[in-house]
């Protein structure tokens, strides 16, 4: 019923769906919610932030960045080894790199 709702479904083309594709469809809504809740998460951090400001001294420069990593973090905000590395390489890749990466695909 939710996926139907929330995806916009008809009832004839839910009841079609392979174990597959309800898979997919399941595993999207729970990346949606999750979306949604890192949303109401980061908007509640942005008010705690300016709270902040508002009562801490005035030589205090405390940066969003900063204030996120050192009092308010989220388990969201740390990216893993391996997804530091693929992003460190795909932002060192050269014209000839890429070349080559088509070349392949």
């Amino acid at each position: 019923m939710i996926a139907r709702l929330r995806f916009n479904i008809k009832k004839k083309e839910f009841l079609k769906l392979t174990y597959r594709e309800y898979n997919l469809l399941y595993e999207l809504w729970g990346k949606d919610k999750e979306e949604k809740t890192k949303r109401i998460y980061e908007s509640m951090r942005i008010q705690t932030f300016f709270t902040y400001l508002l009562n801490v001294k005035k030589d205090n420069n405390v940066t969003y960045q900063d204030f996120c990593k050192k009092y308010l973090p989220f388990t969201w905000d740390e990216i893993s080894k391996d997804e530091k590395e693929t992003k460190d390489k795909l932002e060192n890749l050269t014209s000839e790199d890429w070349a080559s990466l088509e070349k392949r695909g």
